[in-house]
């Protein structure tokens, strides 16, 4: 728990530590708070929550105030987080440069937050987790998640990395807003067969690295 992992971390001597791996359910937000006080150079941070249940009966869920505490934090990689993990980016209030985002498993509300996240310069996003409702659509709907994405091209415009791993294609204005940002130069994911084929070719002379395809 809490204390366990605070007590372990004293043996670092404080500002030593730089990457922290959390793979625990018992940490709860004010266990890590405590944690990056003690530690606050820490410059990478993977919380695997597929494990992890942040949460105590006084604080149900990581803020974006004790991310705040981790000012040199440039790397953050989140694997299932169930609750909208990125809405913390508010509470973060420019207090943190964060530079790569890894999410796997996120909600909507998760990528709805990233266009606050303006010195981010590489992106990855896995699948969300996926369902069927009782008339068998698929939830959630693709483009409600595309959508965020467009948004978010529009407004990280530091970004140099994206990478888009299934679920999300990419249609023309999705494709355009990538060929916008001036400092773009990996990019992989999929693209609707409809796509301006123009639009297309600028964006793989553009990119050193390019990796798109049609749907399987």
């Amino acid at each position: 728990g809490d204390m366990d992992l605070i007590f372990a971390l004293k043996r670092v001597p404080p500002g030593r530590l730089r990457r922290l791996v959390l793979r625990s359910r018992r940490i709860s937000n004010d266990g890590f708070s405590a944690i990056l006080l003690m530690q606050n150079q820490v410059e990478e941070l993977v919380i695997d929550t597929n494990l992890t249940h942040l949460g105590s009966a006084s604080c149900s869920c990581l803020s974006g105030d004790a991310l705040a505490l981790a000012p040199s934090l440039r790397r953050l990689e989140l694997l299932g987080l169930p609750l909208s993990a990125l809405a913390m980016s508010d509470g973060m209030d420019g207090r943190v440069s964060l530079e790569t985002l890894v999410l796997q498993l996120p909600t909507l509300q998760d990528l709805q937050a990233i266009p606050g996240l303006k010195t981010l310069k590489m992106l990855e996003v896995f699948p969300p987790a996926i369902s069927f409702n009782s008339l068998g659509m698929l939830l959630p709907e693709v483009q409600l998640f595309n959508e965020a994405l467009l948004r978010i091209f529009n407004s990280c415009q530091q970004l140099q990395q994206v990478r888009l791993w299934g679920f999300y294609i990419l249609d023309t204005m999705m494709l355009r807003a990538l060929c916008n940002l001036p400092k773009l130069e990996e990019l992989h994911g999929y693209y609707r067969e409809d796509v301006d084929r123009t639009t297309l070719s600028a964006l793989s002379r553009k990119c050193v690295n390019v990796h798109l395809a049609l749907p399987p």
